[in-house]
């Protein structure tokens, strides 16, 4: 699965800042495989999920700026059951938080400095 999380840290980094979405505070929903691309700050984010049983297994590539050098990219692996979060802050009070939907249906998306837990 590495191999694919780098595919999709490749592509952001190749559709420079560009995300997926236009961004806001409103939330959106992905579904399995579909990618994040957004940004927190300075900070690019790459992100996707595949189903696990009923949980979401997420893979998700934090890196500084488009120029960082490719050894201070962060990846996360975290399982998220039905109904549970993650969130990740940037210093600007900004965040972005993932949310697991039933069954790891889909996947919510909340970003903007209005997004708490």
């Amino acid at each position: 699965m590495s191999k694919l999380l780098e595919l999709a840290t490749a592509l952001c980094m190749m559709s420079a800042v560009a995300p997926a979405h236009a961004g806001g505070a409103d939330p959106w929903t992905v579904k399995k495989f579909e990618p994040i691309l957004t940004s927190i700050g300075e900070r690019q984010i790459v992100a996707f999920y595949e189903p696990e049983g009923v949980d979401c297994l997420l893979f998700a590539s934090v890196k500084k700026n488009i120029v960082a050098p490719p050894e201070s990219v962060v990846r996360l692996r975290v399982a998220l059951g039905p109904h549970q979060r993650i969130q990740i802050e940037g210093t600007d009070r900004k965040s972005l938080i993932l949310e697991c939907g039933e069954n790891a249906a889909i996947l919510t998306v909340i970003e903007g400095s209005n997004a708490t837990s």
